[in-house]
């Protein structure tokens, strides 16, 4: 079974793939990027789901970032075993 710690850690790297993402395509500034970097070493993060699994991760006021429980590995992994039992 999937822990809350990583869950955790997946989501994390989930919202820093995306944030250098954003940058890299030009869709967030340098400046930006640092700026949800700090957000994100201090804590300023909050984390919206609804009920079919999607998710919207708030990096102080600087980035959203959207997603689906399915996009983080370990959750993906565990349904696909419980699939193919």
């Amino acid at each position: 079974m999937t822990t809350t710690d990583t869950i955790g850690h997946e989501l994390a790297r989930y919202v820093s793939d995306a944030l250098r993402a954003a940058a890299a395509k030009g869709n967030m500034t340098p400046d930006d990027l640092e700026a949800a970097k700090d957000a994100m070493r201090a804590g300023a993060v909050a984390v919206r789901r609804d009920k079919g699994g999607s998710f919207a991760v708030t990096v102080g006021g600087v980035a959203v970032v959207e997603g689906h429980i399915f996009d983080l590995p370990s959750v993906a992994a565990e349904w696909e075993a419980f699939w193919q039992n």
